[in-house]
């Protein structure tokens, strides 16, 4: 399976009273893509980690789509700088069409573009938890846990280029791609649960501190304190 790089997640901090601050473009939409999600931006701290659970969905080629082309869709946590330099991202990937299958992927840029996680095979309907963890300034470990068949894989990447700025964006999506802008990827819906991020000063936040965004022709989006729901349209 031939993987996407992630996108970059636009966020624009606004000035205001609260520690956190509300994007008026959350996820910027490429002509091919579309996106859906919650996103968090912080004032005066910085985010330390991100975590989540997420079920594998059951993808398929979408009503009316072109079995022999390539419909993709990935659920990703984020972590990045107000500049997008190096977004951290951890999550799955799932195909359908001319490829087919979920896998396990992230990317720590530029040194780590975006890599499935060998030897972990994961199937619909597995309970997948993910936590992605900032070490320093050039370190940082990713956590994958399949609560339904009891696997682990942890992952510690180290860059040689230095983070010159701290996470201050924290963001769970999802984005789907389709061929000539046809139907997206049947994911029916995507629910991150105990979504939480943490920051340096020790504060847990989650989506409902931030601002929802999705392109109306792939899903709806609803949040709670610690879970976001992503129902296709």
């Amino acid at each position: 399976m031939s993987l996407r790089p992630f996108w970059h997640i636009c966020v624009t901090v606004l000035c205001c009273a609260s520690a956190y601050a509300a994007s008026t473009n959350l996820l910027r939409r490429d002509v091919e893509d579309a996106q859906a999600g919650a996103s968090v931006v912080l004032n005066n701290d910085n985010f330390t980690s991100i975590g989540g659970l997420l079920t594998v969905p059951d993808t398929s080629v979408p009503a009316g789509g072109d079995p022999s082309q390539l419909y993709y869709g990935q659920a990703v946590l984020v972590l990045s700088d107000i500049d997008q330099q190096y977004p951290i991202a951890a999550g799955i990937a799932c195909y359908a069409g001319n490829e087919n299958g979920c896998q396990l992927v992230y990317q720590y840029p530029p040194s780590v573009e975006a890599t499935a996680v060998p030897s972990f095979p994961i199937s619909a309907d597995d309970v997948i938890i993910l936590t992605v963890t900032v070490v320093d300034n050039t370190t940082v470990t990713i956590n994958f846990f399949d609560y339904t068949t009891d696997q682990t894989v942890n992952e510690r990447l180290v860059s040689p280029d230095a983070q010159p700025a701290p996470y201050v964006q924290a963001a769970w999506a999802l984005q789907a791609q389709a061929p000539a802008n046809g139907p997206y990827i049947s994911f029916g819906s995507i629910e991150w649960e105990t979504s939480t991020a943490n920051t340096a000063t020790g504060a847990t936040v989650g989506p409902a501190s931030g601002t929802t965004s999705a392109d109306s022709a792939l899903a709806t989006v609803s949040v709670t304190d610690t879970s976001i729901t992503i129902t296709q349209t």
